[in-house]
């Protein structure tokens, strides 16, 4: 009878759920993040006209460091990248707060300024890839510890032995 150990297989969903947040995090970026309705349109202001700039890199490093710890098993690029996600989150809810203050006495009937859809996409790509990263960090943690060799083997496999042949004596 063969006894061959087998590890628990961790899934590492939370990395591309992650990764999926950062790219819509990427995604509001580039996005409007303030739009000014008045009564000939609408007009809409990007994230990279300000601290767009700064969500983008910051989108980018979380996304590639999640990509990376997925890829490469590594729990210290996953934390890395929700703490990057993480101050993406605070540069985002910064400007969030920061806007909806400054212009909350601006609603007349000539002309209202709200956040535009891109400053939302940013606050929950950024939320999704900080828990994945942390989240990542914890799987790969576990199943690196899973995989080494312990004293006793927890995880055993065992396989039928070999039928011995007609004939055979030994």
């Amino acid at each position: 009878m063969n006894i061959t150990p087998t590890p628990p297989q961790r899934s590492l969903a939370w990395a591309w759920v992650g990764i999926a947040g950062a790219v819509t995090a990427l995604l509001g970026s580039l996005l409007p993040w303030v739009s000014v309705v008045t009564f000939l349109g609408t007009i809409d202001v990007a994230g990279t006209k300000g601290d767009g700039k700064i969500t983008l890199v910051l989108a980018f490093a979380a996304g590639t460091a999640l990509l990376v710890a997925t890829t490469k098993r590594a729990a210290g690029t996953a934390i890395a990248a929700g703490i990057v996600a993480s101050a993406g989150f605070a540069v985002a809810g910064y400007d969030a707060v920061t806007l909806s203050t400054r212009f909350s006495n601006v609603n007349t009937t000539l002309a209202s300024i709200q956040l535009g859809f891109g400053m939302y996409l940013c606050l929950l790509g950024f939320a999704a890839a900080a828990v994945g990263g942390f989240v990542t960090n914890v799987k790969i943690k576990t199943r690196n510890r899973d995989t080494r060799r312990p004293l006793a083997e927890p995880y055993l496999t065992v396989s039928p032995a070999p039928t011995p042949t007609p004939g055979d004596t030994s």
